[in-house]
């Protein structure tokens, strides 16, 4: 039998400290702040205008958007007598609420009469 030993002798190897660079602090002045706020408020309305080309929502907050309805539709039909209609719409309300409107009628005449077994 025949075993193979291996040594690795590790150094420590230095490391150069990383500079810090100190933070820039630029302020602007009320110029500055009024132009980029109507640069601002322009690109705002360009964005606006595209969004409302593409049918889009757009930029508008939760609460200036407009409110989409959803719902569903029900119809049954059968035969000698089973009818059935029904319907359910909802819509959001605020930033959590839903509202929802449901109706449905329903109708069995059942003219068919059921089977005496014979006696």
């Amino acid at each position: 039998m025949r075993y193979t030993v291996a040594v690795l002798l590790l150094a420590p190897i230095a490391v150069p400290a990383v500079a810090q660079a100190t933070p820039v602090e630029h302020r602007l002045t009320p110029a500055e702040i009024a132009a980029a706020q109507a640069d601002g408020e322009t690109r705002s309305h360009a964005a606006e205008l595209l969004a409302m080309t593409r049918g889009e929502p757009g930029l508008l907050l939760p609460a200036e958007r407009p409110r989409k309805w959803h719902g569903t539709a029900e119809v049954g039909i059968g035969s000698n007598g089973y009818r059935s209609i029904g319907g359910e719409l909802t819509t959001s309300l605020g930033d959590g609420g839903t509202a929802t409107v449901a109706g449905q009628y329903g109708q069995l005449n059942a003219p068919f009469r059921l089977r005496q077994p014979n006696r």
